[in-house]
């Protein structure tokens, strides 16, 4: 199944029709898909761009197991049924490469979501979906510490509360000299309580590269996790990678006053900020 996204999205210069990367924004923030936006005059053959006369862009299959409205469906937690009109607003981004080329990924956000000969959905974009810090928690995080509270005894809670502040006090006590950034990883069983596993942590790359958030209701959303002491240490990062992939800060501090888009940080100092914003 094709998705059409109508003559307007595609604004090809010169006459020259390309193929776009698609990043589709889910609940947990955004990944990349394997599908492609292709414009009206193409189509796509064996995974290569040839000639075509379907009259309307669209995002098509470019070895997916599924549609883009049925990957939508699956983030989304909608309930089966055939769509009768899924709402998007489709947003380009474009970001030089240091070769100097332009890399383009269109960015699919869905809005709505109209079952045949039933209900709409209107989904919700969650502002910086995975963080916690003091000046801000999301209310994706909000409903997970809730479910989380529900689903786990009461002493899981408390243990896992603890654990965080024992971590934070001992970090940032008088006697924290030569403590590595690494004893943050004593909060990893804590947090698996909040639908947070941690990855292995590696010597290259990402800290935790492969780390999975499970929460309440969606399937999991696999994405990096960095361990900083302080969030302002990610500006290595920043200089390190082009471009910046979705990832997370976990930290003690947040003191990054210029987060990237698509980073968001947990500061565990403010964790325990998510019960009184949750009564």
């Amino acid at each position: 199944m094709d998705s059409t996204l109508g003559r307007s999205v595609f604004c090809p210069k010169n006459g020259v029709h390309l193929t776009f990367d698609v990043v589709l924004q889910t609940p947990y923030g955004a990944t990349v898909v394997p599908f492609k936006a292709v414009s009206a005059d193409h189509k796509l053959e064996n995974n290569e761009i040839k000639p075509g006369n379907v009259g309307h862009d669209r995002i098509q299959q470019a070895g997916a197991d599924e549609s883009i409205g049925e990957a939508i469906r699956k983030w989304y937690g909608l309930p089966k049924g055939d769509f009768e009109k899924i709402g998007i607003e489709a947003v380009f981004q474009h970001k030089k490469l240091p070769s100097g080329k332009k890399n383009t990924r269109l960015t699919i956000c869905p809005i709505s979501a109209k079952m045949r000969g039933g209900r709409t959905y209107h989904l919700t974009q969650h502002h910086r979906p995975l963080s916690i810090d003091k000046d801000y928690i999301s209310l994706f995080w909000k409903n997970q510490y809730r479910a989380s509270c529900k689903l786990k005894s009461k002493d899981q809670i408390r243990w896992a509360m603890d654990q965080i502040a024992i971590v934070v006090a001992d970090n940032l006590g008088k006697d924290n000299k030569n403590i590595h950034e690494a004893d943050i990883l004593r909060v990893s069983g804590a947090l698996s309580v909040f639908g947070v596993q941690l990855g292995p942590y590696r010597t290259n790359g990402y800290d935790c590269e492969h780390s999975k958030f499970e929460f309440h209701k969606y399937p999991p959303y696999f994405c990096p996790v960095e361990i900083k002491k302080d969030s302002k240490g990610f500006k290595y990062q920043e200089k390190k990678y082009f471009p910046l992939p979705r990832a997370v800060v976990l930290c003690l501090e947040h003191n990054h006053k210029k987060i990237p888009e698509h980073i968001d940080v947990i500061e565990l100092q403010a964790f325990d900020n998510i019960l009184d914003s949750t009564l």
